[in-house]
């Protein structure tokens, strides 16, 4: 694996800032109930990072985080209609994608490959960052989606997928960037479902003892999933059941209408 580790807990570090809330109030007032985040080195954000921000948070709540997973359920498999939902959320999908571009490039350059690997160690849990013991309230030392085994599993995954694929379809945008993206995410997905990762659940989520995956298996992985196209991707999505390789797909409501569709056919 090519990728520096600090550069890929650099990039995760920086995203949650951007894309978990609690950052400017984290700075504008301290409450009882602490924020969830402070930036590297108590160093204040900048109007500019303060902005940007605020814009992908307005995006989420705009949208909602659960909608594309829902229509994507809604709809599949056909995705024209899809496609024809989400393109009232163009301008949001664009602002999410284009600020996580900006992070992707200003960490990974042109490196596809380091993206991937990225959200392998992502998948691992084998980020252990003290950064996030010292500078965040909450301490959460390792990067990875968050989730307990077996009652709460690593959902993000299925709400961070659909988002690049609206975003894909609506723009047009199916280039080797976007869709490399799309298969990292799944490809991270895959193997914190396989390895389950500790640390990543409870008040101080500071386990540093999660291994690596066999580099065999990784190899295998790799192979299966860094090979898919966008409509298998779609599949594989919108048809998970509790065995997944992805895991259990994401709960509630949306579980709820997976199971009604299922019923229906």
């Amino acid at each position: 694996m090519a990728i520096e580790m600090q550069t890929a807990m650099d990039f995760f570090f920086d995203f949650d800032n951007y894309a978990l809330p609690g950052w400017r109030e984290g700075w504008e007032a301290f409450e009882p109930d602490p924020p969830m985040l402070r930036p590297t080195n108590s160093t204040p954000p900048t109007p500019d990072q303060l902005a940007t921000s605020d814009r992908m948070q307005e995006a989420w709540r705009n949208v909602g985080i659960n909608t594309p997973y829902n229509k994507l359920l809604d709809y599949y498999p056909d995705i024209d209609k899809f496609k024809a939902e989400m393109a009232q959320f163009r301008s949001q999908l664009e602002t999410v994608q284009s600020i996580t571009d900006e992070l992707l490039y200003e960490y990974f350059g042109y490196s596809l490959e380091n993206v991937r690997d990225a959200f392998i160690l992502f998948g691992q849990g084998t980020m252990y960052d003290l950064r996030r013991k010292s500078e965040l309230y909450y301490f959460w030392t390792i990067h990875s989606m968050d989730g307990t085994y077996p009652n709460e599993p690593p959902v993000g995954y299925y709400q961070w997928y659909p988002w690049v694929r609206a975003y894909s379809l609506v723009t047009g945008n199916e280039s080797q960037p976007v869709l490399n993206l799309a298969r990292s995410i799944t490809l991270g997905a895959v193997i914190q479902e396989e390895m389950e990762p500790r640390g990543i659940e409870g008040p101080t989520k500071c386990n540093p003892y999660n291994k690596p995956i066999d580099p065999k298996e990784l190899e295998r992985l790799i192979s299966i999933y860094m090979s898919m196209t966008f409509p298998e991707l779609d599949e594989l999505y919108a048809t998970a059941k509790e065995d997944s390789p992805l895991g259990p797909p994401l709960p509630q409501e949306a579980a709820e209408k997976q199971a009604h569709k299922r019923s229906q056919t």
